[in-house]
């Protein structure tokens, strides 16, 4: 037993004790990491199954590194402030780098609100070593919430643009479609049609990145007019509201614009005429810009299948048919073709920009059996293409030579003249006129020196004043085109 005066002996040896354990501990904890939420962002209403960036400042507030072993942070949606089973885990990721004292790490991380929650008041809740693995000297400020108001998205998704754009005209072969929406859209049904101006399907691959749907054609699409369909719930948006009906064409064209004789240019604007009744597109543009600098001739495909050249304009004062001839070209450039089709619309500029019936003083079509002159290069042209057909279109004025809407052919040495001459005039029930022999009346017509030469040839005339473009005339003028081209199996 201790006596009093033992014990005040004691009493200053125990509050020196415990003054060095309090010292000792306080300085432990001092040494340890503390890790705290200080800052969330984040927006303050979002529509389920939308995409959002949610931001965390964290700080290590204490005065210790932490560990390499890491610790985990997990951000959690939540119908209330506690962390219970119901809520939902949005993001977790481990962070292995050790956190040195007193410095910050900021988080941008990226979440999808899930597309069937309920529409309500939520909380983010985003807790830093949530698995409380790191030894910390306040283990109480590792949670940090905000709240979110989610709402239920009842909108389609629209389109904000489509490329090829509706109604795109020379688009390429190799061109992959793009349709893009005001937001992120996911796979649907994908019920999608392609197709050309033939009807038929075209076959293709999908892609979906963020807002944008791509469509590509397995193969090189060949000259048409193509319809993009994309049916209702094709995509939908990330709250799986479907598109809407969607239709959009774009032609694919495939020509070549070649000036095949110089020194024949001419303004085509000039003859106001003309020029009123031309389409007016980008490839007419095209075209009378190359015929400034000579003859123009437009083609259709790559040399192969069945191969055709259509002919107008050798007559400066023949209107219809240079008219119907920039009406085929601008419908060919966008319609199927099955081979080549080559189309000189204006023979000589120069004279159908001068209301002229001649070139250098001579008639064009009598002297097309001498080297030197356009309709002889023409001619020299379908002989180098191996042209399985040519055809010449003129008009002709009332009781001039034919005087009335025809087809002029021969039957030798080409008999094939005269069987492409007669299939033109059943189909367009135009009167038929045959020669026996070319060359005999006409020795330096288009028509005759082609069939001499073994190129099938036929002049087609409608009846239409020199100079006028008489009711009916390019219709007739384009419809012996379009028969011509029937004959040849090129549409």
């Amino acid at each position: 037993m201790y006596h009093k005066k033992h014990l005040i002996f004691l009493l200053p040896l125990l509050f020196i004790s415990l003054f060095v354990f309090s010292s000792s501990n306080t300085s432990y904890g001092a040494e340890l990491p503390d890790l705290t939420n200080t800052d969330i962002q984040a927006p303050d209403s979002v529509y389920a199954g939308q995409s959002i960036l949610v931001k965390i400042t964290n700080w290590n507030t204490g005065a210790a590194t932490s560990d390499d072993a890491g610790y985990k942070d997990t951000l959690y949606l939540s119908q209330d402030t506690a962390i219970d089973d119901s809520d939902q885990i949005l993001y977790t990721n481990r962070q292995t780098a050790p956190r040195e004292a007193n410095t910050p790490l900021n988080l941008s991380i990226p979440v999808l609100i899930p597309a069937d929650t309920a529409a309500g008041y939520y909380n983010l809740i985003f807790v830093t070593d949530s698995s409380k693995e790191l030894s910390e000297l306040d283990e109480d400020n590792n949670i940090l919430s905000k709240g979110i108001l989610i709402q239920r998205d009842t909108t389609p998704p629209l389109i904000n643009s489509i490329d090829p754009a509706p109604g795109a005209f020379n688009v390429g072969s190799a061109k992959a479609i793009k349709v893009s929406f005001n937001e992120d859209i996911k796979a649907g049904n994908l019920w999608i049609d392609l197709v050309n101006g033939n009807g038929a399907k075209v076959s293709y691959t999908t892609a979906i990145s963020s807002n944008t749907l791509t469509i590509t054609p397995i193969h090189p699409l060949p000259q048409s007019l193509y319809t993009l369909t994309l049916h209702p719930g094709a995509v939908t948006d990330q709250s799986g509201n479907p598109n809407s009906l969607i239709v959009s064409s774009f032609t694919v064209s495939i020509y070549r614009i070649d000036i095949i004789h110089y020194g024949t240019g001419g303004d085509i604007r000039k003859n106001k005429l003309v020029y009123k009744n031309l389409p007016k597109t980008t490839l007419t543009n095209q075209v009378l810009a190359a015929a400034k600098k000579g003859t123009p001739m437009v083609t259709f495909g790559d040399g192969s299948g069945p191969r055709v050249m259509v002919v107008a304009g050798v007559h400066g004062n023949e209107v219809p048919a240079v008219i119907a001839a920039m009406r085929l070209i601008n419908n060919l450039s966008k319609t199927s073709i099955k081979g080549t089709i080559y189309v000189v619309p204006f023979a000589i500029p120069s004279a159908t920009a001068r209301k002229s019936r001649y070139w250098k003083g001579a008639n064009p079509n009598q002297v097309a059996n001498k080297p030197g002159t356009p309709t002889n290069k023409i001619i020299t042209l379908a002989r180098q293409f191996n042209v399985n057909a040519l055809g010449d279109f003129h008009s002709t004025k009332p009781r001039g030579v034919p005087g009335k809407t025809s087809i002029l052919c021969t039957r030798y040495p080409t008999y094939e003249s005269y069987k492409m001459a007669l299939s033109i005039s059943q189909q367009t029930r135009n009167s038929l006129i045959s020669q026996h022999q070319a060359g005999a009346s006409y020795p330096g017509a288009v028509e005759d020196v082609c069939n001499l030469a073994g190129i099938p040839a036929v002049t087609c005339e409608v009846k239409s004043r020199h100079n006028t473009v008489a009711p009916g005339s390019v219709t007739s003028s384009y419809n012996q085109m379009i028969a011509l081209l029937r004959y040849t199996a090129l549409l």
